[in-house]
C-alpha cells in the first residue's frame, strides 16, 4: 500500500512530515541504511549485491528482527555477518 500511495498523487499526504511522493518522512533514511548495510556486505569476497541483500533479509528473518534494525547494527559496526563458507565451495566445483 505504501508503494501504491507513493505513486498516486491524489493519495499523497501534504501535511507536515510528509516526504516526497506522499511517503513517510523517515522512509528515505530507513531505505538508505538498508542500502548502506547491503553495500557493506558486498565488500566480502564473492558477495554480489543480490546475495548481500538476501543475507541481510535472511538474518533478520531467522533472528525475528526488523530489517532496518539489522541494517542499523551493521552500519554502526555492532553486527558483522561473516561470509558463507559454502559460497566458496560452490565456486570450486
Amino acid at each position: 500500500m505504501l508503494l501504491l500511495d507513493a505513486q498516486d498523487p491524489a493519495a499523497g499526504r501534504s501535511g507536515p512530515g510528509a516526504g516526497p511522493g506522499g511517503q513517510p518522512a523517515g522512509l528515505a533514511s530507513y531505505r538508505a541504511e538498508i542500502d548502506q548495510a547491503t553495500g557493506m556486505l558486498t565488500e566480502q569476497p564473492g558477495v554480489s549485491v543480490t546475495d548481500a541483500f538476501a543475507r541481510l533479509r535472511a538474518y533478520a528473518y531467522v533472528n525475528d528482527l526488523q530489517l532496518g534494525d539489522v541494517a542499523r547494527d551493521i552500519v554502526a559496526r555492532r553486527l558483522r555477518l561473516f561470509p558463507d563458507p559454502d559460497l566458496f565451495l560452490r565456486d570450486e566445483k
